[in-house]
């Protein structure tokens, strides 16, 4: 998807490297993407508990060039944002539980007016054709503190937000 986006913006790009970073999201992206998907009446749901559902954030960064002629070849990066849902002990997410969210072309952020949904979007896979450096800690896809934290801040990002309607 984050490939086949910057192809579509520059037709003569070519890929020299990928990076693969992953962390934790903001409230305010997890709510606007899942907020009505796990919370029912003011609390989280009690399947989205019991299923120990996280929230982590993707961040691809591709590093381009663009053949001009054999002796101009100018380069560049550009970057993908996803956040993605992951269910019980799994580590890698369901598509269609992945959305991109945001891209950047050299330092130009491009926030998306609505998430894209994998799945919606026909991609089949995170595939790539080249290695890449992914950038995660193993313990960053269990479910901790830091998610049962992130569950008691949604529920009061969603009361602020009930408040304010």
């Amino acid at each position: 998807m984050c490939s086949s986006r910057l192809n579509t913006s520059m037709q003569t790009a070519h890929i020299n490297n990928v990076a693969v970073y992953v962390g934790r999201p903001t409230i305010d992206h997890v709510y606007k993407i899942f907020g009505d998907q796990i919370i029912e009446d003011g609390k989280i749901m009690e399947t989205v508990i019991n299923n120990g559902s996280r929230f982590r954030e993707m961040l691809i960064v591709i590093n381009y060039g663009t053949n001009k002629n054999k002796d101009n070849d100018l380069t560049g990066k550009y970057k993908c944002r996803y956040l993605y849902r992951l269910n019980n002990d799994h580590r890698s997410p369901e598509l269609k539980d992945v959305y991109l969210y945001g891209t950047m072309d050299n330092g130009k952020d491009n926030v998306l007016n609505e998430y894209v949904r994998m799945v919606d979007a026909g991609q089949p896979s995170f595939t790539l054709s080249m290695k890449a450096s992914i950038n995660m800690m193993d313990g960053d896809s269990k479910y901790d503190v830091r998610d049962e934290k992130l569950y008691t801040a949604l529920t009061r990002y969603h009361k602020a937000k009930q408040e304010m309607y």
